[in-house]
Parts: structure tokens; C-alpha cells; sequence
């Protein structure tokens, strides 16, 4: 299987663009979090993400305008963007071709209660997991 990554794309709708293009070959294309901004969203990198098919998980900007109690995207946002963006988890396990592949952004051990980013350390029983912001693998 041919595995497509974006990561921290932060509401740049022709990087999106533009990767998608160069992803076309792949079987699944997945998104590591932070498809936006906490303090700006643009509607159109949503409905791309979406019209693509883009499997993807939150980053700390999407679970900032959940968790932040001073966040006022909550209020700015379409419902079903609103929606889009809190029915993706924190984090996802995927089987790829009989391994176990996480997809975290911070770290596999980050919070999914809280919007920072805490890059500590611990054990993961994934095969491989990709993350997002750090823009590093763990193989174990």
C-alpha cells in the first residue's frame, strides 16, 4: 500500500493543492493534525480535505479550539466544519499492510484532553507511528 503524509499544513490551501497532486498515486492519503490554525480557519482547506478523502487525526490547533477556554472559532465556524474537525480523535491506529501504524501529532503519549504538545518519552506498542510537529518516525 502506497501511504500518502501531510502535517501541519496550517490553512495553506495550495500546499494542500499541491500535495494532493503529488499524493495522487497513493491508496491513502493521511493528515497528522494541525490542517488549521487555532486562531484562523479557512473554510476552504476543510472542504479539500474533505472532498479528498484525507484521513486524518487532530493536531494541538484543532483541539485548542475545543479545549481553549478563550477560543472563539467555535462561534466563527459553519456547523459542519465545526463538526468535521471535532469528529477527527486525537489519535488513530491504522493497520497497513499487517503492521500497526500510529498516527499521533505530538507524541503517542500526548494528552488527548489537552491542546499542548508534551514531547516526552514512553513506550509505543505501534509497529511504526508517524507524527505530526515533530516530523520524525518511530520505528520500534
Amino acid at each position: 500500500m502506497r501511504l500518502g503524509v501531510v502535517s501541519d499544513v496550517h490553512n495553506n490551501v495550495d500546499a494542500l493543492e499541491y500535495a494532493l497532486a503529488c499524493l495522487k498515486g497513493c491508496d491513502l492519503v493521511v493528515s497528522l493534525g494541525d490542517l488549521i490554525s487555532d486562531y484562523r480557519v479557512m473554510p476552504q482547506i476543510i472542504g479539500l480535505a474533505r472532498d479528498a478523502g484525507i484521513v486524518g487525526i487532530q493536531g494541538n490547533h484543532e483541539k485548542a479550539i475545543f479545549l481553549h477556554p478563550g477560543s472563539r472559532m467555535r462561534e466563527r465556524l459553519a456547523a459542519d466544519d465545526l463538526a468535521y474537525l471535532a469528529a477527527l480523535p486525537a489519535q488513530r491506529e491504522l493497520d497497513i499492510d499487517g503492521r500497526r501504524v500510529r498516527l499521533a501529532h505530538g507524541s503517542p503519549w500526548d494528552d488527548p484532553a489537552d491542546y499542548r504538545c508534551h514531547y516526552i518519552s514512553g513506550r509505543d506498542p505501534a509497529d511504526v507511528s508517524r507524527l505530526g510537529a515533530t516530523d520524525a518516525d518511530l520505528v520500534l
